[in-house]
């Protein structure tokens, strides 16, 4: 067995510590730090709820979780060039000096990669802190050592057989559903129904016109680790395209997951006039939206829902804020019937679609450029780095892979989009080994 830690791509880079392997720095000095036992690649430690009764006999257990991985490593350092000239500048002793180079290579308050290689040809990923190192003096050339690496993660991650970061993760590309069936359809009188292209109140000869929607898929993520795993959603927009409100349903464990509200339900301002800075001079009321409330309020944030098309555009509209005014109507629901600027912001133009930020009716949109990430073990949705847990729609949950099955997920969005801009990424994890 071979155990690499460090965060250098090349798992043979001596800047990482190598251990069970001779280490041949540039002066071809050589250092070996050998393994004679390693603790901790079982299963992580449960941690119980129990007690006992009171008042009667036995106990009870109300919840088993894993804690977090401890892996200990201990062996032997031999030094082929054992010496204590420190008379040189630079860091050349740490190199061929097994106790300098062993303990340099741990630094405190650092997570680490540790690469696992098994005399089965077989190589395991996982993180962790160096939280003690003991190194007994017996020999100037040589003595014992033991590593305990504190490992957040209680599973371990398969990956290529060479060590190579990053190849732990697999990645697979979802493909956007759609219903089956007939898109629009009308009932005659006589209780038939029609499909057409369009609505009309005559209908077609030989039922021209009739569009078949073709139905979409769920993708199965074929998930090979033992211990469940909560994936990653990457949604990078190429092109022209725009993915807006982006949703994941997991059939396996019949979760749902969705970012922004129905479009239909925001309303919809219009930029009628700007200056010449691109700040609004006046927004017109194209659609009112739908609110279960008076959301009447001073110093709204706008966010574009749709940006016209200028000729020399270079940039978008940022910064404004609105004063909006709500009525209610018959069902007793509110719409915006009044929107005046507060702030005007830069860069706008004429045309610019602009929607208010409301909780309860806000849509995302991913540009082309724009990367959002969907973590569901950190719990975080992020736009270009930026948190956007304000779009989260409500109801959501964050959902996993179930272990050694095909796990069918399935994406939304609410746009006419077609494309491989969606994918899934995720890790094989494992018990232990």
């Amino acid at each position: 067995m071979k155990i690499v830690i460090g965060n250098y791509p090349d798992a043979s880079d001596s800047r990482n510590l190598i251990l069970n392997e001779e280490v041949q720095t540039s002066d071809k000095t050589l250092t070996f730090a050998l393994i004679s036992k390693v603790e901790g690649l079982e299963t992580a430690p449960y941690r119980n709820g129990t007690g006992d009764w009171s008042g009667a006999d036995g106990g009870y257990i109300s919840s088993q979780l894993f804690s977090a991985r401890t892996i200990t490593i201990s062996g032997v350092y031999i030094d082929r060039q054992a010496g204590c000239d420190f008379s040189t500048t630079n860091l050349a002793q740490f190199d061929h000096l097994a106790r300098l180079y062993i303990r340099s290579r741990l630094p405190i308050r650092t997570k680490q990669y540790i690469r696992i290689f098994t005399d089965a040809g077989m190589t395991f990923y996982t993180e962790g802190y160096c939280v003690d190192i003991k190194m007994d003096l017996t020999y100037i050339g040589s003595g014992e050592y033991q590593i305990v690496m504190y490992c957040p993660d209680p599973a371990l991650y398969r990956g290529d057989i060479d060590g190579t970061l990053g190849s732990e993760w697999n990645a697979a590309t979802l493909r956007k559903h759609n219903d089956v069936g007939y898109v629009s359809s009308v009932k005659t009188a006589s209780g038939v129904t029609y499909a057409f292209m369009e609505h009309s109140d005559t209908l077609p000869d030989n039922n021209k016109g009739i569009v078949w929607g073709t139905g979409g898929r769920s993708t199965p993520v074929q998930y090979n680790g033992d211990f469940p795993y909560y994936p990653q959603f990457v949604v990078s927009p190429t092109g022209i395209d725009v993915i807006t409100n982006p949703a994941f349903y997991s059939l396996t464990e019949n979760k749902f997951f969705g970012l922004g509200y129905p479009a239909g339900d925001a309303a919809e301002f219009r930029v009628a006039a700007v200056g010449p800075q691109g700040e609004i001079v006046a927004l017109e009321v194209v659609n009112g939206g739908v609110y279960d409330a008076d959301y009447s309020a001073s110093g709204v944030v706008l966010k574009a829902s749709q940006y016209a098309t200028v000729v020399g555009r270079t940039e978008y509209g940022t910064g404004a804020t609105a004063n909006l005014f709500a009525t209610p109507n018959e069902d007793s629901e509110w719409s915006f019937s009044s929107v005046s600027i507060k702030t005007p912001g830069t860069s706008y133009c004429v045309g610019d679609i602009l929607t208010p930020q409301i909780d309860g009716a806000t849509i995302l949109q991913i540009f082309p450029g724009q990367t959002l990430v969907v973590d569901m073990a950190e719990h975080t949705a992020t736009l270009d780095g930026q948190s956007v847990a304000y779009y989260i729609t409500p109801g959501s949950e964050w959902f996993q892979l179930e272990a050694l099955t095909a796990n069918n997920i399935i994406f939304y969005s609410a746009d006419e989009v077609e494309s491989d801009a969606v994918k899934i990424r995720w890790r094989n994890g494992y018990l232990g080994i």
